[in-house]
């Protein structure tokens, strides 16, 4: 036990060890924290990448109409509005 938890027990006369949980909790709210940052990140990255193949996708489309099949590309885009939906229900 550090030697400002056994200060914080005497002094407010709360068990040390209701203190180091209390501790751990707030340790484990900060890893919760960072995580949901670093998972939004992710997300807002994705998005991105998303949003930037789409532009290539459709400036290849329109050149080269005779390569790709239509209904492929309308599923592929089906797919991925899918998922960023998923993606944006995951943020809330």
């Amino acid at each position: 036990m550090s030697y400002l938890m056994y200060n914080t027990s005497v002094l407010t006369g709360v068990d040390s060890e209701k203190l180091n949980q209390l501790k751990q909790c707030i340790d484990n709210y900060d890893a919760f924290l960072d995580a949901r940052i670093k998972f939004k990140q992710s997300i807002a990255n994705i998005r991105d990448v998303y949003n930037n193949n789409h532009k290539l996708v459709e400036g290849n489309c329109t050149k080269n109409l005779t390569k790709i099949n239509p209904t492929d590309s309308d599923n592929i885009n089906a797919v991925f509005k899918k998922f960023l939906n998923l993606m944006q229900y995951a943020e809330k």
